[in-house]
């Protein structure tokens, strides 16, 4: 090979480099920007879960002002927008709310934190609420409520098993100084949930509550947020100790391993502080204080969990002033790095409650926030969520526009896979062993981006089917072989 030959080979692979490195339609994945529905006045609890049954999650959006809660819905096939599904009607104001299966049957419920009624100013019966999942229908039953103990506004609620017996608890405090914590939890034998503990004494006030394991047992216990953190160990037979506290505290914090070395640690937004409180669980089963990590915002929500599908928790902030989505993205070597990457809401509001779950069925967690008109307490004001789909990388084996063009699909037992180079006319569709087109499963123009397709409700029987990709005049057909 001559030296212009060499040259030559040289400058085309260094162009293809430079054009994946510069190129935004090479999907490596990564957050959207956010999709935004209204949701009613006074946007506050927000809960990511199943509560039909139907194997896939729904946004639940608790509406202070309205004393009700919107529940937004997958669309099928659509991976990046949801639905308006229906509203759930309430008899009092809430602002917390959490997802589990409370009574044991297998199906997930909804619970509630009902406390003073911001709306009218003035206070009602602070509330317990369920709504259960009707075994029949898959909705949701209207509230059961329990009253709560004299005095006791529910502000901060928890949900999980802090006594061992396989079922979840309720766990609620008060916002305020000197609130106690009451774990509530289902009793089989009066068909019904009752106070299990109570702990009493809590200094300082109170913003929220998780469970999970922090001492590295294999048993959850709790942890309490707010003027500072309190943790209450489960003991051996299942009942929680008296707290144990360390410095820091703020506003709502999460449970989570952020430093990959199999034991949970537990992240903190710091309010005003402006960053982040990282309290990382050693050997002995105790929290270290590793203090504050300051990013330059307003700090509301936490959440911890693996949002970029590489098997490492990572941090997940609301940042209510700046009104944007911080992700603190674990690193390889373990432990979160010292700046966010930061993603834009809604310019103007608040950025105040986080969720965390798959909203679209692609097997990858997607975040959303509940977005507050900055009126002050005692305002109504309508509110909206924002929510920013996990963009899922596709890895497909696609070169340069120019050099050669290529389309790649992969299929497997529900997901349909594919990257777009550039901007296309697409037709998606299912076939029988004859060739018979069964099901269309997209017939439109797409944006050049990876897309995941569900298709397993257009599987009847256990059979042969062909799926059948066309771009523009490009065509790829898989053969697939079912076995419902």
């Amino acid at each position: 090979m001559n030296i212009y030959k060499k040259y030559s080979v040289f400058l085309i692979l260094l162009l293809c480099a430079a054009s994946f490195a510069s190129n935004p339609l090479w999907n490596r994945g990564g957050f959207l920007d956010d999709k935004v529905y209204d949701c009613g006045d006074n946007a506050d609890g927000l809960e990511i879960g199943d509560i039909d049954n139907d194997g896939y999650n729904e946004l639940v959006v608790g509406n202070r002002g309205s004393e009700d809660f919107t529940i937004f819905k997958r669309i099928p096939g659509v991976y990046d927008s949801l639905a308006p599904y229906y509203v759930h009607k309430l008899k009092y104001a809430m602002g917390v709310i959490c997802i589990a299966d409370i009574n044991g049957d297998d199906l997930n419920d909804v619970i509630l934190a009902h406390y003073t009624d911001y709306t009218s100013g003035t206070p009602k019966d602070d509330k317990l609420g369920v709504c259960y999942q009707n075994a029949t229908t898959n909705m949701l039953d209207p509230e059961t409520e329990y009253d709560l103990p004299s005095g006791l506004s529910a502000r901060a609620l928890g949900v999980g098993d802090c006594d061992s017996d396989g079922l979840p608890e309720m766990v609620v405090a008060n916002e305020e100084s000197g609130s106690s914590l009451f774990v509530f939890g289902w009793n089989d034998q009066r068909g019904d949930v009752v106070i299990e503990q109570t702990k009493g004494g809590i200094s300082g006030y109170v913003i929220s509550i998780s469970v999970g394991d922090v001492t590295g047992d294999g048993k959850n216990d709790v942890v309490v947020h707010g003027s500072g953190l309190k943790v209450y160990v489960q003991n051996s037979s299942g009942t929680l100790d008296n707290a144990t506290s360390y410095s820091g505290g703020g506003e709502s914090a999460d449970i989570g391993d952020i430093n990959n070395d199999g034991l949970n640690d537990v992240v903190g937004a710091t309010a005003h502080g402006e960053g982040i409180d990282i309290w990382v669980q050693n050997s002995s089963g105790r929290l270290t204080y590793e203090g504050e990590r300051n990013c330059g915002g307003y700090t509301e929500d936490c959440e911890v969990a693996d949002v970029n599908e590489d098997g490492l928790a990572d941090a997940v902030i609301a940042s209510r002033d700046r009104s944007e989505l911080w992700v603190f993205y674990q690193e390889s070597s373990g432990g979160l790095p010292q700046t966010p990457t930061k993603y834009i809401g809604v310019q103007g509001k608040w950025l105040n409650e986080l969720a965390v779950g798959d909203l679209n069925g692609d097997g990858a967690n997607d975040c959303a926030g509940s977005n507050w008109g900055n009126a002050g307490v005692g305002g109504i004001y309508p509110a909206s969520v924002s929510v920013w789909f996990y963009d899922k990388p596709v890895h497909a084996q696609l070169v340069p526009e120019g050099v050669m063009e290529t389309l790649k699909m992969v299929v497997t037992q529900n997901r349909i896979k594919f990257n777009l180079w550039k901007d296309s006319h697409i037709t998606l569709t299912v076939s029988d062993l004859a060739g018979r087109v069964q099901h269309i499963v997209t017939n439109e123009y797409k944006k050049a981006r990876g897309y995941v397709f569900s298709w397993e409700k257009y599987q009847g029987s256990a059979g042969v089917y062909f799926i059948t990709l066309k771009a523009g005049n490009k065509a790829v057909t898989k053969k697939f072989v079912s076995v419902k």
